[in-house]
Parts: structure tokens; sequence; C-alpha cells
């Protein structure tokens, strides 16, 4: 049985490379091990069908632009993977530039799913589809290597494959061994 702390001696396996861009993976720990969002002061919110943005106190951007960059980012996703249901998942945008997440001090974590909240750093839309996948699929990056990265390169311009392992899974495949 995998425990809460597993996903992250793993993440830890793989060094500090290129995780500006995200630990949202944990969605799937934080559901199975309860782990809700942080408490934010919330200055502004705003939500269109299930899709609430919830703007930390501070916030220079206002809630209507979060939203609408937010609903682009998800629709772009949900054309690919399908539309993930929101409903008691708030999209919140914090003020810092990166987020502080017990257990990840001196990462740069810019995007996390709880099983309550996703959040994501000051100003940083294009982390969205990343977060969603992990509704979608859960704490592991298993696959993703198959169908979300490319398609996060492809269309988003977001090369994810040191972050997820992905670069020796493609020299394998060229070579004509198997791949992740």
């Amino acid at each position: 049985m995998q425990t809460c702390r597993q996903p992250l001696d793993e993440l830890r396996h793989w060094g500090r490379v290129h995780l500006v861009l995200l630990a949202g993976w944990c969605v799937g720990a934080a559901v199975a091990c309860g782990m809700g969002a942080p408490p934010m002061k919330v200055g502004e919110r705003c939500s269109s069908g299930d899709l609430v943005v919830e703007m930390e106190l501070g916030s220079a951007t206002r809630c209507s632009d979060a939203l609408a960059r937010s609903d682009q980012f998800r629709a772009v996703y949900g054309a690919r993977f399908g539309a993930q249901d929101l409903a008691g998942i708030p999209v919140r945008y914090r003020v810092t530039e990166f987020l502080n997440i017990p257990g990840y001090e001196g990462w740069n974590i810019i995007g996390h799913t709880y099983d309550d909240a996703i959040d994501l750093a000051n100003g940083h839309f294009e982390s969205l589809p990343h977060e969603l996948n992990h509704v979608r699929t859960g704490p592991s990056h298993d696959g993703w290597c198959k169908d979300y990265e490319p398609w996060s390169e492809a269309v988003l311009g977001i090369d994810q494959r040191s972050y997820l392992g992905c670069a020796l899974a493609r020299e394998e495949t060229k070579s004509g061994r198997a791949s992740r």
C-alpha cells in the first residue's frame, strides 16, 4: 500500500530539476491523505458555472480577468481530455510568486491541487491544465508522457519532459525499447 510520503520521496528522487512548473501531481495524495487547502483570505470571488475563482486579498489581478483566462485554459484542456468537474474545487490565485507547500521547502512550486482547491501562484494561468490533469488522473504522473506531455508541449508550448521523466522514455522508444 502506498503511503502519503511515497510520492514526495519519488519526486525528491528526480532532484530539483524544473519544478518551477508544478507539483500538482499531489492531488491524489492530497485526496488520499485528506489534505485540505490552507486558509486563504479571499479578496474577490467570481464564477462561471462550476468554475469558481478566488483571488487572494492583495492581488492586483481582477477576478473577472483571472476567470476569463482560467476559462480559456480549461476549455483548451477540456477539448482534448474532457471537462473536469470542479464543483467544490475553487481555483485560487495566490499573491506569491511561488507557493509555500509543506514538504516542498526550497522548491519553486507554482501550482498545487488539494482535495478541496487548486492553488496557483500569482499570474500562472498556464499551470491550470496541469492541475486539471491531476483532477482527471490522480496523484502520479503515470501515463502522462504518452498523452498529457506531448499535448502540453504542442498546444501550450510547455515542455514538461524533464519534470515528468519523459526524456528517457522518448529515447527508449527511438531505440526500439519499451517506453513509459
